[in-house]
Parts: C-alpha cells; sequence; structure tokens
C-alpha cells in the first residue's frame, strides 16, 4: 500500500526541483523510489504517476486527481467536436453548390436577407474612401514602375 503523504512530499520535492531549474530542460520525467514503488514527475506538465515494477517492467498509473482531469478533459473536448461537427453540417447545408462557384456566380441571398441601405452622405463616404484607394493604389504602382526602371537601368 502506497503511502500518500510520502507521495505528496516526493512530488512536491520534485515539482520544487522543477521550478528552481534543477533538472536539464531535456529531461522530461524525473523518478523518485519509494519503499513500495516509484513516483514519475512528468516535469513538462507536473503530473505525478505512482509506479511498480511488475514481470513485464515498470507499470505506472494516473493519480486519481489526474485521471478525473483527463475524464474531464475528455469530455469537453467530445462536446465541442459535436458541436463543430454540427456546426459544420449546417455550414455546408446553406453554402452554394461548388458548380455555381466555378462559373463564377454569386451565390444568392435569401429573400429575408436585402442588405443595408446607404443614405446619400454614407454613399458620399464611400466614394470619397474608393478615390483615396484608388490614388494610392496609382501611387504605389507608379513606384513600383520607377523602381522597376531603376533595377534595369543597373
Amino acid at each position: 500500500m502506497r503511502n500518500p503523504i510520502a507521495v505528496t512530499l516526493c512530488a512536491l520535492t520534485l515539482t520544487a526541483q522543477i521550478a528552481s531549474g534543477a533538472f536539464a530542460a531535456d529531461e522530461r520525467y524525473q523518478m523518485m523510489q519509494l519503499s513500495d514503488g516509484t513516483v514519475r514527475l512528468n516535469s513538462h506538465t507536473g503530473a505525478v504517476s505512482y509506479c511498480r515494477e511488475t514481470a513485464g517492467g515498470l507499470a505506472c498509473s494516473m493519480a486519481a486527481e489526474e485521471r478525473d482531469a483527463w475524464v474531464a478533459t475528455t469530455h469537453d473536448l467530445s462536446q465541442r467536436v459535436a458541436e463543430l461537427e454540427t456546426r459544420i453540417a449546417k455550414l455546408e447545408a446553406g453554402a452554394p453548390s461548388s458548380d455555381s462557384l466555378e462559373k463564377n456566380e454569386t451565390p444568392a441571398r435569401p429573400n429575408n436577407e436585402a442588405g443595408p441601405e446607404l443614405s446619400g452622405n454614407e454613399e458620399k463616404q464611400i466614394d470619397k474612401a474608393m478615390k483615396v484607394a484608388e490614388s494610392l493604389m496609382k501611387r504605389f504602382a507608379r513606384l513600383v514602375k520607377e523602381l522597376r526602371n531603376d533595377v534595369q537601368g543597373l
């Protein structure tokens, strides 16, 4: 029977040594011998396992808290996967077919989605922004052309 106080003390000792940098970064597992087995500390995650010698070698098992956390995490991940699969199925059901996209057809809007109505002031602002963007693009194209001419002249 393992002594919970000894296991806890070993785990705390190993955790303190890892936190202080006593172990090299490439040493993932640290082992500490007990009277009835071995405690294994994963220096990357802090997980502690209790190990026993068997006929086939060393057999390690997770602590109860770790097992519970692992089960909870697995359950949470399974729920997230199911939610994502449902979301993907809904998106695929509402997505236009690949044939219509290959023909450069724009997907039709649903009848209840007419698009935003713009006021005269908003249209003026959009036109002004487009003119500024066009001016910037022309200036950029001119700079690229000048740069190309300079490079070719070398």
